[in-house]
């Protein structure tokens, strides 16, 4: 083999491993957090055309369906099987098994609900078997398939409708509009795959340049795998730095666009179902056509997700130069 051919084979090697470790798994993960997401908030958003339950529906015998109830915890029993009360009605629900969702919380003070419109934080899923304790009177939304068992209603879980259990610290009007804002990741990249890959693409490429820098001729290419190994700190080094913050900025203006999208698909035509009004039932005033507007708010915030992404490759490009050129000076 020339000696042109390897260092192509190795450059295309220290490329591979680039782009393995540092983009295909992580936006792998991107795709499923995304997914998972608005799994999440289209389960919200049938939860919201389901009728309120009243205390004709527990007690008619008849055969029941598809419900929501805003209630509290009212007891545990055989310690899954939890009892949730409003003013009007005690249901149970096996909760074995089921994913629970905990909002995250928000002062019940209207200013600074307002001021923290668009949180950082996602709601935490999490199990039954996680949480150690949760005081009386907890606030928590179920919704869900209601069915009577040895003459008592209960909730239960089918894989047709799974059930959808959220706890929340904030006024029931606000709950709907507050679960929608939260409900999506703050930066699919960083997901749960992310800290691991990025960590095993550098220290492969730290291991490649180690390798490499031993062999005569390889100088300029343990450069580039030392280069490659230290991307993922470059975004946070000045000149890229600035770049960065105006990527930052922008996603964070596209996330907020895919919330407004979110909120302008609000079934307002179905909030009274039945001559039910429940909390789910919010006051709206919509400059337009909800429609259009989504549309408009979908692909203003492809445009801002394209530029943020352009504008971050670009940091890490500048510096990767930079970096690749006074490295390859000072190892000789």
């Amino acid at each position: 083999m020339t000696l042109q051919a390897e260092i192509y084979q190795h450059l295309f090697v220290i490329i591979l491993i680039t782009l393995f470790f540092y983009v295909i798994i992580p936006i792998i993960g991107a795709f499923f957090v995304r997914s998972r997401w608005r799994q999440f908030r289209s389960q919200l958003m049938e939860a919201s055309l389901r009728p309120s339950i009243s205390y004709k529906d527990v007690h008619s015998g008849d055969k029941l369906g598809l419900y929501r109830i805003f209630g509290s915890i009212q007891a545990i029993q055989d310690d899954n099987i939890l009892w949730i009360a409003n003013d009007n009605v005690s249901v149970s629900l096996d909760l074995k098994d089921l994913p629970i969702f905990i909002l995250p919380s928000v002062t019940r003070d209207n200013n600074q609900l307002k001021t923290n419109m668009y949180p950082d934080e996602s709601p935490k899923r999490t199990n039954w078997y996680s949480i150690f304790s949760l005081p009386e009177k907890t606030s928590i939304f179920v919704s869900g398939e209601l069915v009577h068992t040895d003459g008592r209603s209960k909730f239960k879980n089918t894989k047709k409708n799974p059930l959808m259990v959220i706890i929340y610290d904030c006024e029931d009007n606000d709950f709907y509009s507050h679960a929608i804002l939260s409900g999506r990741q703050r930066n699919e990249y960083w997901n749960i795959l992310t800290p691991g890959t990025l960590t095993a693409g550098s220290f492969s490429l730290f291991i490649y340049f180690y390798l490499l820098i031993q062999t005569p001729y390889m100088h300029f290419i343990a450069v580039t795998a030392l280069s490659f190994s230290l991307v993922p700190v470059l975004p946070f080094l000045p000149p890229g730095l600035l770049f960065y913050y105006i990527y930052r900025s922008l996603w964070k203006k596209a996330r907020i666009l895919r919330t407004e999208r979110d909120l302008l698909k609000l079934p307002v035509k179905r909030f009274y179902i039945e001559g039910n009004e429940g909390p789910l039932t919010e006051t709206l005033v919509i400059n337009g056509d909800p429609d259009l507007l989504a549309s408009e708010s979908t692909r203003t915030s492809h445009v801002y997700e394209i530029i943020a992404t352009i504008s971050f490759g670009l940091g890490i490009t500048i510096n990767f130069i930079i970096f690749l050129i006074t490295i390859t000076l000072v190892i000789r």
